[in-house]
């Protein structure tokens, strides 16, 4: 099986990056804005690829084309206008929740939660706390990490929350262990990679990163084949893998010094490290 996710975060008006989801410069370049967001999808529909609107649905035989399919992490407040533009084409998203933020400023309340999951959208587990290098956890830590964040979206939703992805792009097969442990089935890393592959009760799938600068262009190269833009994504995803692995907490330092982050101040919407 081979599918083609696309991975966002919030979609917000110019000038707005910090009003929906986790803040800073870093937080910020992973946002688009809603007319950017706009010729995405448009690219999207011309290249005249499926949307996938459930990853649950995703066929046991290879589809004649490969699907596309929408993701969003972390649950900012924008996920309501983001679905409102995927619903206009008949189409609905993937949103993971880091559950511990969960009607906090910036981010969708429980109800708004119920909402989306009632209009057909998919909503699923981000972790509890959205730690940066969830990899590098002990793994009882990352159980718990599962299990929290499951057990209190089952507990908003009424419904099981089976999808998952990872949080700060740090994936080890042991994390689809550990979800799977906790009752996920459909668990979504940021390895830029199309080809599903299983890891104990789970389907493992990667994901393409959108950023504030990427173009509709860049996005319809995604989902095209061959693909330049995807070739590119995964020689750099592969590279920065290396530099997470070796340097730990230096990588984040540095990560947070590019990003000129280098304090976190009391009342910032930061992801933990």
């Amino acid at each position: 099986m081979r599918v083609v996710v696309l991975e966002y975060h919030d979609v917000v008006e110019p000038h707005a990056f910090e009003a929906s989801g986790f803040s800073g410069a870093s937080a910020n370049s992973y946002k688009v804005t809603i007319d950017a967001f706009r010729a995405h999808l448009a690219s999207v529909a011309a290249a005249g690829c499926p949307v996938l609107n459930d990853v649950r649905g995703l066929p046991n035989e290879a589809p004649r084309a490969v699907p596309v399919l929408f993701s969003f992490d972390d649950g900012g407040s924008s996920s309501l206008r983001s679905a409102e533009l995927l619903e206009a084409r008949g189409w609905r998203g993937h949103y993971f929740i880091a559950t511990s933020c969960i009607g906090t400023p910036g981010f969708l309340t429980a109800a708004e939660l119920r909402a989306l999951h009632g209009r057909g959208h998919v909503v699923g587990s981000h972790s509890h706390s959205h730690p940066l290098q969830m990899g590098r956890m002990p793994p009882a830590i990352v159980h718990d990490e599962w299990a929290r964040s499951v057990a209190i979206l089952e507990d908003v939703l009424g419904a099981p929350a089976d999808v998952a992805s990872v949080p700060g792009g740090y994936y080890r097969p042991f994390l689809a262990e550990a979800a799977s442990a906790c009752g996920v089935r459909w668990l979504l890393s940021s390895e830029p990679v199309r080809r599903v592959h299983r890891v104990a009760d789970a389907y493992v799938l990667g994901r393409y990163t959108i950023r504030r600068a990427d173009r509709a262009a860049h996005v319809r190269s995604l989902t095209a084949s061959p693909s330049l833009a995807r070739a590119l994504q995964w020689t750099m995803w592969n590279a920065k893998k290396v530099a997470k692995r070796v340097g730990g907490d230096a990588y984040l330092r540095l990560r947070a010094a590019i990003f000129r982050e280098t304090s976190y101040p009391a009342g910032d919407r930061r992801p933990r490290g």
